[in-house]
């Protein structure tokens, strides 16, 4: 994605810096809200807002920009990263009887029909829906996940990248936390222990 931010930076560099400055408004908006205490109202919103108002820019033209690169731009790309045996994993998950969900910062259903894994979660769910509306570390979107999947938090197991994030977030809500890196290792080692399990 630098890549093709920067060649977009080259071709139109007005545009491309404007979209650049987007941006990284747009994910220091997540972190700040991510501190801040739960306040009502649309979390997407007031992420889109905030970005504003940090880049300076307009909403549409913000709201362009993310659609743009955090939407469309990467899914070509998540396809080709997708990591060699995930699918076979996910099968094994299925088979041994865990079930996996997906909890995002973002929407991710397009993210997980490009690697064409969709159908293997059974729910899949970002901070801004409507019963969540918080990030992660709030434990809020974890235990809306959980109920939907039907299980208590001592059968379920969170699988993050961000200790401070994501590990404080499944310990504040009850359950299990695994922090993986590049590799399915730790993954495929926590399956096999988790045979019996109903996550």
């Amino acid at each position: 994605m630098l890549k093709r931010l920067a060649a977009a930076c080259l071709r139109h560099p007005p545009s491309g810096i404007r979209s650049l400055r987007a941006l990284r408004a747009y994910r220091q908006a997540q972190e700040i809200l991510r501190q801040q205490p739960v306040t009502p109202g649309d979390l997407g919103q007031r992420q889109l807002d905030l970005a504003c108002e940090r880049a300076g820019l307009p909403v549409g033209e913000v709201r362009d920009a993310v659609a743009r690169w955090m939407e469309r731009e990467p899914l070509d790309l998540v396809a080709a990263a997708k990591q060699e045996g995930l699918d076979d994993l996910l099968q094994a998950a299925r088979e041994h009887g865990v079930r996996v969900a997906v909890l995002s910062d973002y929407p991710a259903i397009a993210k997980l029909e490009a690697m064409g894994i969709a159908e293997h979660f059974e729910v899949v769910a970002c901070a801004q829906d409507p019963e969540i509306q918080r990030f992660k570390p709030d434990p809020r979107g974890l235990e809306v996940v959980r109920r939907r999947l039907g299980v208590t938090a001592a059968e379920a197991v969170y699988v993050g990248d961000r200790h401070d994030v994501d590990g404080t977030a499944a310990k504040r809500a009850g359950m299990g936390f695994i922090l993986v890196g590049s590799t399915l290792e730790p993954l495929v080692v926590a399956l096999g222990g988790m045979a019996g399990m109903r996550c």
